[in-house]
């Protein structure tokens, strides 16, 4: 009897802790996971600037988080909750975009040596 209860009592604490143990891989994965969207994003939108700077003007139709597109003394910054990521771009600029969760079209021209930045 003594013996099933030990048993029964290992059995126990060892569920409680892959329990805990999967929350914790759980929480860990939930903020990788966000840090790898904002970078995707950010490398995406980056590249439009970029493109724009080289051509004058860039394009594109994008899956964005919930997050704000700024750009300011030439610093392009997209933040997304408690993160944010930022990149110099070598013309001036000065805007802020708030988005929300879905596709948007952006649409980045230079004119005059300035970035400038219309979502839809």
């Amino acid at each position: 009897m003594m013996s099933e209860i030990t048993e029964y009592a290992l059995v126990v604490m060892a569920s409680m802790l892959l329990v805990s143990g999967s929350v914790e891989v759980y929480n860990s994965f939930s903020g990788m996971e966000s840090r790898l969207q904002l970078g995707g994003t950010y490398v995406t939108i980056s590249g439009l600037a970029y493109r724009a700077v080289a051509t004058g003007t860039a394009n594109a139709t994008i899956a964005i988080p919930s997050s704000t597109i700024s750009c300011e003394n030439s610093a392009l910054t997209l933040s997304f909750g408690s993160l944010g990521i930022a990149r110099s771009v070598p013309v001036s600029c000065d805007f802020v975009d708030s988005v929300a969760a879905g596709e948007h079209s952006l649409a980045f021209t230079v004119s005059s040596g300035e970035l400038k930045l219309v979502v839809d």
